[in-house]
């Protein structure tokens, strides 16, 4: 299209048109007033070229004496309010604006504005060019507010800069604050007063205007309040549902100690409260727990740890003594002689009542037991368990797998039980090893009792003097296990034991030998032979002998009141003693006899027979004389039924009970003899009485 098109408007002092020109252009506008800046021109394409004054008000140049101006030139436009006011001037500049203020130069010439804001693509400017979404540059706006944000009801919210670079004072009139300050922190203020500090270092303080490590909180000095109402510098948890809270706090002063107190937040309640509930080690004074809790410490002699008991005086304390290496687990209790007093009540001496000690060092591995004899006394050790595994009660260097030393009895056992029960020791053998026993095999000592003493050298025997073992008497099965009992004895002026008796797996006791006479249930054997010592006594309580056997075979019953000696009768002697020692009843009734036939021998043989007195040879004979047979001659006259012989078929003994057969047989012979011969001598006396 070819032509102009004017639009204008005739104002109070000019007119404003939009004019068209020949050629590419299609749109310009201009002013009544004349120059270069005449007009402003749209090309084909959509670019606006030239200049474009725009006014309101009196007639002139780029900068009206009053009025608005707006002027565009390439990429730039400026707008300004008046040629005589210069403290504000809009520019439209690259797609975004600029604001000026605090203008120098003289009105109605070019005037220098200084930069207060730009609006662009990147962000918002105030006083600098914007490098962010909103950039503020004070400049020398220092000590001077920044901003404020007003709410409906006259809350407001003021950024500050402080000039002296040293924070914000507590004097400050705001009731909330956060401030940045010159050392590269932060502040938090409520109410005029420091809630918060972030530093440099990254550290934060609550409470404190210093925080020396990441988060620091310095809250009310007190210990927990144990009541209602919850203290502490820390809360975590909640005051919905069961109201349960977690709070910290630092008690300095008297009894100085840091706490943690699972609690209620509105009641006295208290929690449970679980250290690593789903696993993981808890350390004391470590760095490096290796077990649950493990408790550690810093010093050579420190007490790990105490529980003690609300209600009583008495606390369980463990402590450590790094000079002898023990471990000592102890209760421990003050000196009162109130036994229903309370923690509140004590002012004395603490004492250990007892206490178990635990060596943890090569210095000491021992575990030891200690207790007090009395209340209020300090313990003594009672029993220790060493190194090697001895147990000693009364001595600190047990020498056997249980050392017992003490003045009185030294082992009691007892045995309480609704039935027969048992009580005493137990001795258990096995041969292998504890993982894999095998069977205990014939002679092995399955247990024993041994004994020692101290000597006049000064020190404990070596050798065990007297004893008394138990032996398995086979191999160990199932089903068979044969066991003898051995008791042995040291003689005087030795040191080595000897077996003096035993009891075997028949239940016969052997008394000097280790093998029995045929089954018999007791078996003496002597030490010697001879007359000097005795094979066995028997004593009553008066220590009257009631029967001894000598070692030469002597046998005496003893003279008591009821000895065989002292009981006497009219009685025939019916006791005999054969050749082999046994001690044999003698007896005539037909019941102990056989094959009985009469008698053949008589007067004839008794007439062979030498009657003679002796005395013995025994040593209770002495001078005595005796009348009798001797046994050879009896023998000699062919009467061998009357002869006892030896045990190596000599004549040893005459039964002169028995010989009464021969006396009787003869008396009959003789009478028999006397009654012929009267009755011839009758006969006689008769036929000379006739003559």
């Amino acid at each position: 299209m070819a032509g102009t098109i004017n639009i204008s408007d005739v104002g109070p002092t000019g007119a404003q048109g939009v004019q068209g020109t020949s050629g590419a252009s299609i749109l310009g506008l201009n002013n009544t007033f004349t120059g270069t800046n005449a007009f402003t021109t749209l090309s084909a394409s959509g670019q606006i070229t030239g200049q474009t004054n725009f006014s309101a008000g009196a007639s002139g140049g780029d900068y009206p004496s009053s009025g608005y101006n707006f002027a565009r030139t390439g990429t730039s436009g400026v707008y300004n309010y008046s040629a005589t006011d210069s403290t504000s001037r809009l520019e439209y500049y690259n797609g975004g604006f600029r604001f000026y203020g605090a203008a120098s130069g003289a009105t109605g010439a070019a005037i220098t504005y200084a930069l207060r804001g730009e609006l662009s693509s990147t962000g918002l400017g105030i006083g600098v060019t914007p490098s962010y979404k909103l950039d503020l540059d004070i400049g020398a706006l220092s000590g001077s507010k920044l901003f404020r944000f007003t709410g409906a009801s006259g809350q407001s919210l003021f950024g500050y800069v402080d000039g002296g670079g040293s924070g914000i004072t507590r004097t400050d009139p705001y009731n909330a604050l956060l401030y940045f300050n010159t050392s590269n922190g932060i502040e938090l203020y409520t109410a005029s007063t420091q809630r918060l500090v972030l530093n440099s270092s990254g550290n934060v303080g609550i409470g404190t205007a210093s925080p020396l490590v990441k988060f620091s909180v310095v809250g009310v000095n007190g210990a927990e309040s144990g009541t209602a109402t919850p203290n502490g510098s820390i809360s975590i948890g909640e005051t919905g549902g069961n109201n349960q809270l977690l709070t910290f706090g630092v008690l300095n002063g008297s009894g100085n100690h840091s706490w943690i107190q699972s609690r209620n937040s509105s009641t006295t309640s208290t929690y449970a409260l679980a250290l690593n509930p789903s696993g993981g080690n808890v350390g004391i004074k470590t760095t490096t727990p290796g077990v649950d809790l493990e408790i550690g410490a810093n010093t050579s002699t420190v007490r790990v740890l105490s529980i003690r008991y609300s209600t009583v005086p008495t606390y369980l304390s463990s402590t450590y003594d790094g000079s002898s290496g023990l471990a000592t687990l102890s209760v421990n209790s003050y000196n009162t002689s109130n036994s229903s007093a309370t923690w509140s009540s004590f002012s004395n001496t603490l004492y250990c009542n007892s206490s178990l000690q635990l060596g943890t060092s090569t210095t000491s591995s021992d575990i030891r037991f200690l207790t007090a004899a009395a209340a209020n006394t300090n313990p003594t050790e009672r029993m220790r368990i060493d190194g090697s595994g001895n147990v000693g009660i009364g001595t600190t260097s047990p020498a056997v797998k249980l050392d017992v030393v003490g003045n009185d009895a030294l082992v009691s056992l007892t045995n309480f039980t609704a039935g027969a029960g048992s009580a005493g020791y137990l001795g258990i053998k096995a041969r292998g090893t504890s993982s894999s026993p095998t069977q205990a095999l014939s002679d092995d000592q399955l247990t024993g009792l041994f004994a020692r003493g101290y000597h006049s050298g000064g020190a404990f025997g070596t050798a065990n003097v007297a004893a008394l073992i138990l032996y398995a008497a086979e191999n160990f099965t199932s089903t068979a296990q044969g066991t003898y009992i051995v008791f042995g004895t040291t003689p005087t002026g030795t040191t080595s034991r000897t077996e003096r008796m035993r009891i075997n797996s028949s239940g016969n006791l052997l008394v000097g030998t280790t093998s029995g006479y045929v089954s018999s249930r007791l078996y003496v054997q002597s030490s010697g032979t001879t007359s000097s010592t005795y094979n066995s006594a028997f004593a009553n309580s008066s220590g009257t002998v009631l029967l001894a056997v000598r070692d030469d075979g002597y046998f005496f019953t003893g003279v008591a009141a009821n000895s065989p000696y002292n009981i006497t009768t009219g009685s025939a002697a019916n006791c005999f003693i054969n050749s082999d020692g046994g001690l044999y009843r003698s007896t005539s009734s037909l019941k102990y006899k056989r094959d009985v036939v009469s008698y053949t021998r008589g007067l004839a043989d008794v007439l062979k027979l030498r009657p003679v007195f002796y005395k013995g040879k025994g040593e209770k004979d002495g001078d005595t004389q005796f009348a009798g047979l001797i046994a050879e001659d009896v023998a000699e006259a062919g009467l061998d039924e009357f002869v006892v012989k030896a045990a190596d078929g000599t004549p040893d003994a005459l039964a002169y009970s028995n010989m009464v057969a021969l006396a009787f047989k003869a008396i009959q012979e003789l009478n028999a003899n006397l009654v012929a011969e009267l009755q011839s001598v009758r006969a006689r006396l008769a036929a000379l009485e006739t003559n």
